[in-house]
């Protein structure tokens, strides 16, 4: 697959971006734009990148670059990245070290709402979502 899809759907009040295909040079910068507008999600955002065949270094710093505003708020960002691929790269980096990163959607959406619960003194189970229309 050539270029690169992005998808933002919420779970339980959780923003979740899904990356599918190439964040690359020429993909990049619509990447940075789509990061950049899930800074203001009031509890937190899982960046799902387990359909991302191939990141760049701009796309990196992006990430990155969103991690530091999310953590600026207290809120939390969680980066699902399967063994393989991108998750390699990270790791290589050493962004591994500084990121919060999970194999699986499920595992990091429960790390975000997992902090939810803790700030509201609340024992939500995971899945239910704000208002019950979830």
């Amino acid at each position: 697959m050539s270029g690169m899809e992005v998808m933002l759907t919420h779970v339980g009040g959780t923003a979740v971006l899904v990356v599918t295909g190439r964040v690359d040079a020429f993909t990049a910068p619509a990447f940075e734009r789509q990061m950049l507008a899930t800074a203001g999600e009031p509890i937190g955002l899982v960046l799902d990148l387990s359909a991302t065949t191939y990141i760049a270094s701009a796309g990196l710093r992006t990430i990155l670059m969103t991690a530091r505003l999310f953590a600026r708020r207290s809120a939390r960002f969680a980066v699902c990245v399967p063994p393989g691929g991108p998750r390699e790269l990270i790791e290589r980096t050493g962004l591994d070290q500084v990121l919060d990163l999970h194999e699986t959607r499920r595992s990091a959406l429960s790390a975000v709402m997992d902090q939810r619960r803790r700030a509201r003194g609340t024992a939500e189970p995971l899945g239910t979502s704000d208002g019950g229309t979830g």
